[in-house]
């Protein structure tokens, strides 16, 4: 399998710019014979696009029902590709960053929702701003797919949790701001040894943004080690063949 790892912008809150990347994204890994296609943490809406006023933020918060979903539903159909998105999710009222795969079918095969806190601010309201509690795998084309987001695997509760579940592939979207030099010369390292631990090959997306200062990368790490790369800093798709 031929599986596409996106260094791509998003603009935060312009959900109709992002889902518009996605989409030309999807057509592009496709004419590459890619699969699937997967991008960033929080992607569709941006990292930064909450205010943590939960009257904005749960309008700014996506359904399963939300037209930005449907209309990638149905081109992951139209093109034949999975795709795979982070995304704020409103799961009945309460606000979830999440990470969703559709297949080419356009059928949504996982909705992970991230279990660490990290990605929400102090001030967050505990009631309305929620973290999931497991690590579900799902099956695409016969390989088992893992996801965790971003500090998912910074706390070894989850580490030792994930490292026992039988998977062929962990997908690990993140927003990560270090700078080029910060993450070339001490991170990048940090990062493969945190995935060894995982047990399996792990694909690492993070995303671009002027706005965030984050700029990308996509990672193929196994036993410690970068088997493919496209450094931070570059915009693209990295292919790996799985």
């Amino acid at each position: 399998m031929k599986i596409g790892l996106a260094s791509k912008e998003f603009i935060n809150k312009d959900i109709e710019k992002n889902t518009d990347t996605i989409i030309k994204s999807m057509i592009e890994a496709k004419e590459n014979n890619a699969h699937m296609i997967c991008f960033g943490e929080a992607f569709l809406q941006g990292f930064d696009s909450l205010s943590w006023n939960y009257e904005k933020d749960k309008e700014m918060a996506l359904t399963l029902s939300s037209l930005s979903i449907k209309t990638l539903c149905d081109y992951a159909k139209k093109i034949g590709i999975c795709v795979s998105f982070g995304y704020i999710e409103n799961y009945k009222g309460l606000l979830y960053c999440s990470y969703m795969t559709i297949n080419e079918n356009g059928e949504i095969i996982n909705n992970f929702k991230r279990v660490s806190p990290g990605w929400k601010e102090y001030l967050a309201d505990p009631t309305h701003y929620k973290e999931g509690s497991t690590f579900p795998t799902f099956k695409y084309k016969d390989l088992t797919f893992l996801v965790g987001l971003c500090g998912d695997f910074w706390h070894e509760k989850n580490i030792d949790m994930v490292s026992k579940i039988k998977k062929d592939i962990v997908l690990w979207p993140l927003f990560v701001d270090f700078s080029i030099q910060e993450f070339e010369s001490q991170f990048k390292k940090e990062y493969a040894e945190q995935a060894n631990k995982l047990k399996s090959k792990v694909l690492f997306i993070n995303s671009i943004s002027k706005e965030s200062k984050a700029f990308g990368g996509s990672f193929e790490f196994l036993n410690g080690d970068i088997l493919n790369e496209l450094p931070i800093g570059t915009e693209g798709i990295l292919y790996v063949e799985i």
